[in-house]
């Protein structure tokens, strides 16, 4: 509900969340495990703290794929 309303006070921020999944990319690659979509979703929440959204909850990762609907496509 709270993304839903355009609230994203931190419950587990979006700096942690990417702590979190570098960990978990680093243990894929040492196992030679692929985990294409893992990566897709590190990379939007690294596109949003770079935004200055590392501090806002990660459920604001729905502010870096709208932002991607205004891209051009190529």
């Amino acid at each position: 509900m709270q993304m839903l309303q355009g609230r994203f006070e931190p419950g587990f921020k979006v700096n942690l969340q990417i702590k979190d999944l570098d960990i978990v990319s680093a243990f894929a690659r040492s196992k030679g495990i692929a985990m294409p979509v893992m990566s897709q979703v590190l990379q939007l929440f690294i596109a949003l703290d770079a935004s200055g959204g590392g501090e806002l909850d990660h459920s604001s990762i729905v502010q870096a794929i709208r932002g991607l609907r205004s891209l051009p496509l190529v």
